[in-house]
């Protein structure tokens, strides 16, 4: 069940002003927008927050500025976006961030029979003890930075993500990366697919695990002088390609003396998690589960929350000093 709220400005603000969609434990998926500053008007600060078991969004929207946050999961996939955009005349200090995470786990149940294009046949019957598997996990994004001005400006944006695939006797084989990006433009890390190996016996539950989190942050630290009229800051850590498995990719098979075992080309075991979807090629995704575009009726309630943050926020100009 959806649950999408707009998000009022109170009579006082803090440090911080923090848009959370708390979702239950066992779904893994959270997602925030922070405004820091030290003084703001609380009537130039909007928002909403949209949430289901398995996807959360949070939006900020301030006089300065916008951050948003998204996360979905699926059955062996997960994806995330974290943005934020900043753009000012005269200014104080000011920050907006944006983040979500996710963490996943699956159970994947090996089969017991051995089918290829004309039969089935039991490991027992065939003489297999044990396998030696290769899988594949597929990972892409990317992250930006800009800001107009860095000696004043500045803008940050990070991916990262990881997965583990555990056997029956609780040994793992893990994967994953980081990349990172500030306004400077310098990138470190990387996002990409991933391949494993690890053994397995028929009649195995394995465990995978995926995790990912996104994370946006941009700043604006101080008054511009002459030459200087406006500031643009943009921060967007991009993981919306999908974080997936993608597969068993190959097997070897072993007797109980360890020696290989030939099975016929073209076959397979199955691998199946609990709700029936056959992981031996590439998971079902978000093919299963709700998307985490609003549906029709939750976009007419969130409109309206947008479209009266934006008649209430001139975004022209955040709060200007006193003094020069």
């Amino acid at each position: 069940m959806k649950d999408v709220r707009c998000v009022k400005p109170g009579a006082t603000l803090l440090a911080s002003l923090f848009l959370v969609a708390a979702v239950p434990a066992a779904a893994g998926v959270v997602s925030s927008a922070e405004y820091l500053i030290g003084t703001v008007n609380v009537a130039h600060i909007g928002g909403f927050e949209s949430r289901t078991s398995t996807a959360s969004t949070s939006e900020l929207t301030t006089d300065i500025g916008f951050a948003n946050a998204t996360v979905h999961t699926g059955h062996g996939a997960m994806a995330g976006h974290a943005v934020v955009s900043m753009e000012a005349t005269e200014f104080e200090g000011a920050r907006l961030l944006a983040r979500a995470q996710a963490f996943t786990t699956e159970n994947l149940h090996f089969g017991t029979d051995y089918c290829d294009s004309t039969q089935c046949r039991s490991a027992a019957s065939l003489g297999v003890t044990a396998l030696n598997i290769t899988y594949a996990v597929h990972a892409s994004g990317g992250v930006s930075a800009f800001a107009t001005n860095t000696q004043f400006d500045h803008a940050s944006a990070s991916v990262s993500y990881g997965w583990a695939l555990i056997n029956g006797v609780g040994f793992a084989t893990r994967g994953g990366g980081v990349q990172e990006r500030s306004e400077t433009g310098a990138v470190s890390g990387g996002i990409g697919s991933g391949t494993a190996s690890m053994a397995v016996r028929p009649g195995d539950t394995l465990k995978l695990q995926l995790s990912m989190s996104v994370f946006a942050g941009a700043g604006i630290s101080g008054w511009h002088n002459s030459g200087f009229l406006s500031a643009h800051v943009l921060a967007d850590a991009d993981f919306s390609h999908t974080l997936l498995w993608d597969g068993i990719t190959d097997i070897t098979a072993f007797d109980a003396n360890g020696d290989v075992v030939a099975l016929t080309p073209g076959g397979r075991f199955q691998l199946l998690n609990d709700a029936g979807d056959d992981f031996w090629f590439a998971a079902p995704g978000f093919a299963s589960t709700t998307t985490s575009v609003p549906e029709p009726a939750s976009l007419a309630l969130v409109l309206p929350c947008l479209l009266l943050a934006g008649l209430r926020v001139p975004r022209r100009r955040a709060h200007p000093r006193s003094g020069r």
